[in-house]
Parts: structure tokens; sequence; C-alpha cells
């Protein structure tokens, strides 16, 4: 199998839209997702994921997060608790590794785990160890939504 069959069979965002589970999200996922739901966070985080973002507080303001997410999405996030403060915008990879996983599971006695550790760039055993767990590896904090530090300035 050649690495461009390995990137083309790698499942997309965006057509796992209805299957990632947003209560096992980190809780700065969480918030995003509650504001402008999934497929709009998921824009945002693949547009802006580990750099810090401004929440305009006015139309004026909002001209470049418009580029990113729909203008609804953008006076959602200006209408919320988080307008006007400088954000550390969570990166995707948690979505991605949900993603990536739920693949690796429905892949079970269809494709080897060679195969998938080589398509996922994971050693064998940890397509084992995800085969064994089930996608409810990822870590829950449980601290509430209204509590997080977003790195606010």
């Amino acid at each position: 199998m050649s690495e461009q069959d390995l990137n083309s069979s790698k499942p997309q965002l965006k057509d796992h839209l209805t299957v990632i589970k947003t209560d096992v999200l980190p809780p700065q996922i969480r918030v995003f997702v509650t504001i402008i739901g999934l497929a709009e966070t998921i824009k945002l985080l693949q547009a802006r994921g580990g750099a810090p973002i401004r929440i305009p507080e006015s139309s004026k303001q909002a001209d470049v997060l418009s580029l990113i997410i729909s203008p609804e999405s953008v006076s959602k996030l200006r209408n919320s608790h988080l307008a006007g403060k400088m954000i550390s915008c969570p990166k995707v990879d948690k979505l991605l590794q949900q993603v990536r996983n739920m693949d690796i599971l429905s892949q079970k006695g269809i494709t080897s785990r060679r195969q998938l550790a080589q398509r996922y760039d994971l050693s064998t055993r940890h397509v084992q160890n995800i085969w064994s767990d089930g996608v409810n590896e990822i870590p829950v904090n449980d601290a509430p939504d209204d509590q997080l530090s977003f790195g606010f300035k």
C-alpha cells in the first residue's frame, strides 16, 4: 500500500460529525460546540487551533473571524460570555484522535493491526489498546464549563 493510499483512506472530520461524542471532548472545545455547534467549531479549530483569537464585541471587529466561520456563528460568539476576550483556541487534536479511534474500532476484524498501525503511524500495540479500550480512552475534565480557564485577557 502506497503512502498516498494510506492517507486517502484516513477518515475526515466532516464525514464523522454525527458520531463525534462531544461529552468526551476537552471542556474548552465543549464550550465552543455549545455556542456555535460542532461543524463550526471544527472549522474554527482547524483554522486557528493552538493560536490566540479575540472574540469580537461588535460586527466591525468580526472581519477575520467571518472568513473562518459563518456570520451566524460569529454573532453567537459576539453575544456569548466570550465576547471581547482573547482566547487561546484549543487545537483540533482531540477531535481527530476520536475520529481516528472510531475508524480503528470500525475496522476490527476487517483490517489487520499492522495495516491500521501503518495507516495512522501507530504501533500495533496502540491499535490493540484502542480495540480493547474502545473510543472512551479520551479523558474527560469534569470542571463546569463556566469555570474554565481559556487564557482570557
